[in-house]
């Protein structure tokens, strides 16, 4: 079976009528065999509508010499599995599946077809078929070569078998998955060759399933959700994209209902990426359906830049550290609105591409953010604002040792999950990889989960303003976590954690601490060893500052930095 792609749906169908009246010529003769037994063909309807696409056309397959269906009847006469099955071989010159021994006595039968490559076809040999489609698939040029090199299809009929009838049912075959075409679009001035596209939806759903075929009786087919992952990964070749043009990616993907974060990114040979995330709710993968996403490449090759700008000279904004520029390996990014509500700011970031992670995350927190019709999504994802995943790591089920085990690091939060409750759709953005560090869990689900909740329990009508971080002591020998990409990232594992919190004394004062005096306004910082269940440390935050090299809340000239009272928080 070779597949073509087709500019208009009309022209597929025009060309199929064509082919239809030539078999129906070549089949006049009454196939019967033997005394009461009925020889049977079948043919394929060519216009089925096979990963049907938008307006712009459909793929459509082609049957070739040699093509294998397998055909069971569902009162049992040809089996109900697939190793009691009739096997028919497509026969170019007369357009139809034939089996010269395949005959049936005369009446009426349903009949279930199954197909499957060459390639999958031992999955069709034993009792309950099992299919599991490929998370790492590659695709040459505009080639659809891997479409049909992993393909399956289904397809039931019933017809009347008869000595006076010429017995030629016909199928209509469909597509057991879908299809996700990733358009990318090069948006910059130069050509990009892009190599590889990266799909994850976010949280348990399996976008590379385990098809189990039943019964062949009833044509059942089930997922079998064996853990087999929520990515999928697209090597491409001889994939140059023109300045300004778009070129077409196509993943197969598990057909699914769906709703949370789809994660989308494209990696270049020239460095460049681009990646996109975004809100699915109650989306329906079909099967046989093509489903379409953009991914702009080159739009944002400007953000590190301006991110800078904007947050080191325009926003004076509380919670922000100063942004030394000596240390190529520092980015700082910022997301702004609040997907709820655009006239509040998310948080920001200190990334630094050296380590794999961010130095520190800088946010308000108040009870507009904690409070609404979110929960935790687990909507794990990549960061828009990164101009190169390259430095982010891919964290979509864990941290793991050289091995490849789930080691004892979990992906821990800078900016809390429960720190942005107002929606799912807030949720989802501490969920990207960029907000994460490999960090024990005996410390992340203990002592430091406890600070996280007494720092919302701190937050106060005036805004709390919190800086969180994690620190890399100079002269010592890192241990490593490596993310579950298939290169695998090795990841310096922190050796301190940190916060620093600033807000005014009252609470409620009404005026931006900017404006406070420093009686009016308190500071203290938080330091732990990367230990399991350590114990907090309580620090001033020029304490902190001496320990990490930051320098916080500058924009706060008459922030108390020096001095702190734990009482009063």
């Amino acid at each position: 079976m070779r597949m073509k792609w087709l500019k208009l749906m009309f022209v597929c169908a025009t060309a199929v009528v064509g082919a239809v009246s030539c078999v129906q010529t070549a089949d006049a003769e009454r196939p019967i065999s033997g005394e009461g037994e009925c020889r049977v063909a079948f043919r394929i309807d060519g216009t089925r509508v096979s990963y049907e696409a938008t307006a712009s056309g459909e793929v459509a397959v082609e049957w070739s010499d040699g093509d294998v269906i397998c055909v069971a009847t569902t009162d049992g006469t040809w089996g109900s599995t697939a190793s009691t099955t009739k096997r028919f071989t497509y026969n170019a010159a007369t357009g139809l599946f034939e089996n010269s021994s395949a005959t049936l006595p005369a009446g009426e039968y349903t009949f279930i077809a199954e197909y499957a490559t060459s390639s999958q076809y031992s999955y069709f040999t034993a009792a309950q078929c099992t299919h599991k489609l490929p998370s790492s698939q590659s695709q040459s040029g505009t080639s659809l070569g891997h479409l049909s090199s992993n393909d399956c299809m289904v397809a039931s009929t019933t017809a009347t078998i008869s000595s006076e009838s010429a017995n030629v049912p016909t199928f209509t075959m469909r597509h057991i998955y879908s299809l996700l075409r990733v358009k990318m679009h090069n948006a910059s001035s130069k050509s990009v060759v892009a190599q590889s596209v990266t799909a994850t939806f976010a949280g348990s759903t399996n976008v590379t399933g385990i098809y189990r075929i039943t019964s062949f009786a009833d044509g059942t087919i089930a997922l079998n959700n064996g853990g087999y992952g929520n990515s999928v990964e697209l090597s491409l070749s001889n994939c140059t994209i023109a300045a300004g043009a778009t070129a077409d990616a196509w993943l197969l993907i598990a057909p699914m209902k769906y709703s949370g974060n789809l994660s989308v990114y494209v990696a270049t040979s020239s460095g460049a990426s681009a990646s996109r995330n975004g809100s699915l709710t109650a989306f329906n993968f079909e099967r046989g359906k093509v489903h379409d996403v953009t991914v702009t490449i080159g739009e944002e090759a400007a953000t590190t830049t301006s991110d800078y700008e904007y947050m080191s000279k325009a926003t004076g904004w509380a919670e922000l550290p100063a942004m030394p520029t000596s240390d190529s390996n520092l980015e700082y990014w910022t997301h702004e609105k609040l997907p709820s509500n655009n006239t509040l700011r998310n948080y920001s970031m200190c990334f630094d591409k050296s380590k794999y992670c961010a130095l520190w995350v800088a946010y308000p927190l108040h009870s507009c953010y904690t409070t609404g019709t979110g929960s935790r999504t687990d909507e794990w994802g990549y960061d828009p604002c990164c101009v190169d995943n390259d430095y982010e790591p891919y964290l979509a089920k864990s941290y793991y040792d050289e091995g490849g085990n789930t080691n004892t690091h979990s992906r821990g939060h800078q900016l809390p999950s429960a720190d942005r409750l107002a929606s799912d759709e807030d949720n989802y953005t501490t969920f990207y990889y960029s907000n994460m560090t490999p960090q024990l869990q005996s410390l992340n689900g203990e002592t430091w989960a406890d600070l996280e909740g007494d720092v919302r329990s701190w937050s106060c009508s005036d805004t709390l303003y919190v800086v969180t971080g994690a620190h890399f002591e100079k002269g010592v020998t890192y241990d490593y976590a490596w993310d579950d990409r298939g290169h695998g990232k090795a990841c310096p594992v922190p050796t301190h954690y940190w916060k620093v919190l600033l807000r005014t004394k009252s609470g409620s004062t009404g005026k931006h601490v900017n404006e406070c005096l420093a009686s009016e306004l308190k500071c203290i910082g938080f330091w732990f060893d990367h230990a399991a269940n350590a114990p907090r440390q309580t620090k001033s935050v020029a304490e902190i500052e001496a320990l990490t090299g930051h320098t916080f809340f500058p924009n706060v000239p008459n922030a108390p930095k020096s001095t702190y009272n734990l009482s009063e928080w």
